[in-house]
């Protein structure tokens, strides 16, 4: 359970890092200030190669619906800057 819950963790802030990019401005597809997707998609693979990754959630802006697709996990992310943000998983 305690490798899981490493791995688990390790994702979400490849995700975050992903999502984040250089710039440190969330890449979200967006319609207004709410996204209509994820970036990247769910079942997305980040890279290919001996670990990658595969995409199974995202964050939303903490004022922002899940987009379909995806359901709020219960848990924000409070400390990445531009937040607090929902992080959405896939479904």
């Amino acid at each position: 359970m305690k490798v899981q819950s490493i791995l688990i963790s390790l994702l979400l802030i490849s995700m975050l890092v992903f999502v984040m990019g250089v710039s440190g401005c969330p890449q979200i597809p967006s319609q207004g200030n709410c996204p209509t997707k994820l970036n990247p998609p769910c079942g997305s693979v980040e890279q290919a190669g001996e670990f990658s990754p595969t995409a199974v959630g995202g964050l939303v802006l903490d004022s922002c619906d899940c987009p379909p697709g995806t359901e709020f996990s219960g848990t924000r992310d409070t400390i990445s800057a531009g937040g607090p943000y929902k992080i959405c998983t896939c479904i």
